[in-house]
Order: C-alpha cells, then structure tokens, then sequence
C-alpha cells in the first residue's frame, strides 16, 4: 500500500502556485528599473515586503487550523502543504525584497531570523517523513497492536 504525503497533496498543487508566486516576483523584480537602486524603500520592495507579509500571516494561521475541529477552508493536509510550500517560497520572495542588502541592522536580523526558522522547518519536515514512514511500516507490519 503506497501512502502519499503532505508534499504530494492534489499532485502537488502547492508547489506549483508557490513556484508560480516565485517566478513572478522575480520577473516582477528583474523588470521594475528603479532610479534608486533595488532595496526594501522602493515600490517593488514595498510589493514583495507586503507579499511576505501576506504569506507569513497565512502560514501563521496553520496554528489555528490544526486546533480546530471542523473547518471550511480545506483539510488539515492540505494547510501542511501550503504551509511548506510557501514557506520555502518566502526566501525568494523576502531576499527580492531586500534587494540583496543584508547588513547590520535590526531589519537584516529579522530576515535572518525569518531564514533560521525556515531551515528548521526543513529539518521538521525530514523529521516527519522519516517517522512517519517508520510509524507506517511498523502499522502495516502489525508491529502495534490497535
């Protein structure tokens, strides 16, 4: 019996908008020609600061739908994919609106915050999988008694 995992949700539908979100901030940002430079001051960087916020509130709200019970907005599973999927596609998204300068500033502390918990996600998301296909094996094995 093959299981499918949260990263493989309705063949990948979180993915490919999150690649989609991607692809167009960076053609979004490669063709805005600002006379200031790129950085987060200016209209493009106001845009994808705001997209990030945007994304980063929508995968705050993952705390939320796991605790509900009943939802109207998808299934547990689903949120999970999203979840992975657009946090990967925050580094793209807030290093474009950085317009690459990172320094010492309150404001470079935050991104670099923001990219630490990214990349402990990675090590839950691996830590998951490898569990949850242990755990699996073991239930179809009849290692548990239910």
């Amino acid at each position: 019996m093959q299981h499918r995992t949260f990263l493989e949700y309705c063949n990948y539908r979180y993915l490919i908008v999150a690649a989609l979100v991607v692809l167009l901030a960076t053609i979004a940002y490669i063709a805005h020609d600002s006379p200031v430079g790129r950085y987060g001051g200016t209209t493009m960087g106001y845009i994808l600061g705001s997209l990030g916020a945007l994304l980063i509130l929508a995968l705050m709200w993952l705390g939320v739908q796991k605790r509900r019970y009943r939802s109207n907005v998808g299934g547990l599973r689903g949120w999970v994919s999203a979840h992975v999927y657009f946090g990967i596609s925050l580094i793209v998204i807030v290093t474009l609106h950085t317009g690459f300068q990172i320094g010492w500033n309150v404001h470079s502390l935050a991104y670099e915050l923001m990219i630490a918990v990214i990349v402990s996600g990675f090590f839950g998301v691996y830590a998951y999988l490898l569990c949850f296909k242990t755990l699996f094996t073991n239930r179809l094995i009849g290692g548990w008694s239910s």
